[in-house]
């Protein structure tokens, strides 16, 4: 069996053993176990990596210029550029 495992085709017929055909099905389920754990992995790094993103742009938010100019100068300014 294990020349079939080397093997990315099998071109002919093959008879395998019903303890193969066990082992085989075993190692398909473990993968598709490890396959389902990673897929968890990977959903919860993106929720996190979303919610850092989230941080990021608040901090980002209150670190803009903006936030730094005083209100009268601010309502100056948007006085004269909005007058026609």
């Amino acid at each position: 069996m294990s020349q079939y495992l080397s093997q990315t085709r099998i071109e002919e017929q093959i008879w395998l053993e019903p303890s193969d055909v066990s082992f085989l099905r075993k190692r398909i389920s473990e993968a598709e176990s490890q396959l389902e754990s990673l897929e968890n992995q990977i959903s919860e790094l993106t929720r996190q990596r979303d919610a850092k993103l989230v941080d990021i742009v608040a901090c980002q938010n209150v670190l803009s210029p903006i936030r730094r100019v005083p209100l009268e100068i601010l309502a100056e300014y948007l006085v004269l550029v909005c007058r026609p």
